[in-house]
């Protein structure tokens, strides 16, 4: 992200989200992102979490699709 600096009015206006997976806890990770967001005046759709200790974890999550899903609408208008 640090290297975006040259572009950042490019990216004003535009429309961002966050996705993170962990194994334990999301930490900063959300944060961090929604700070860059603000920023560079990108409109922050939102996020969304899991966690997944083993390969095939997220899949198993039957809310993970429909949050998707959702968060996929507000960056698609």
């Amino acid at each position: 992200m640090d290297r975006t600096c040259p572009i950042w009015t490019k990216l004003q206006g535009k429309k961002a989200a966050g996705l993170a997976a962990a194994e334990e806890g999301i930490g900063q990770t959300i944060q961090n992102l929604k700070t860059y967001a603000s920023l560079c005046k990108i409109y922050w759709a939102g996020s969304v979490t899991t966690l997944a200790k083993k390969p095939g974890d997220a899949a198993k999550n039957k809310s993970l699709e429909r949050r998707l899903e959702r968060l996929a609408r507000k960056l698609a208008l």
